[in-house]
């Protein structure tokens, strides 16, 4: 007889989808750091939206993404791939994203020769 386990109670010690959306969400709160796709700088589901108190927090919240996708793609293997990266997100900070610039910053952020940005 073969067990059919559903998406949301995947079996052994891997965490279903409800269980990491729910660690996920227990992490989120107020603060600095997000978690984006390395490629894309997006935030793959099931972060999109959350932010995170701390690096660790947020670290936590990847590594539970990338388990949270894994198993989806078990279902879906349409599912797209993405690579989970704690990024922090300031106001002030640059947007690393490609083609974007904070004025008077280099292409990596610092400050540019003349406090001008480099073409």
């Amino acid at each position: 007889m073969v067990e059919h386990r559903s998406p949301e109670t995947h079996g052994g010690n891997t965490p279903g989808l409800r269980e990491c959306r729910r660690l996920i969400e227990s992490l989120a709160g107020e603060g600095w750091f997000v978690v984006t796709c390395a490629r894309t700088g997006e935030p793959p589901a099931p972060v999109a939206g959350l932010h995170f108190p701390d690096r660790r927090a947020a670290a936590t919240a990847a590594r539970l993404t990338a388990v949270y996708r894994a198993t989806l793609r078990e279902w879906d293997p349409e599912t797209p791939w993405r690579d989970p990266v704690v990024r922090e997100r300031r106001p002030d900070a640059p947007d690393r994203r490609r083609g974007s610039r904070v004025p008077g910053r280099s292409r990596t952020g610092l400050p540019s020769a003349g406090g001008e940005s480099s073409p």
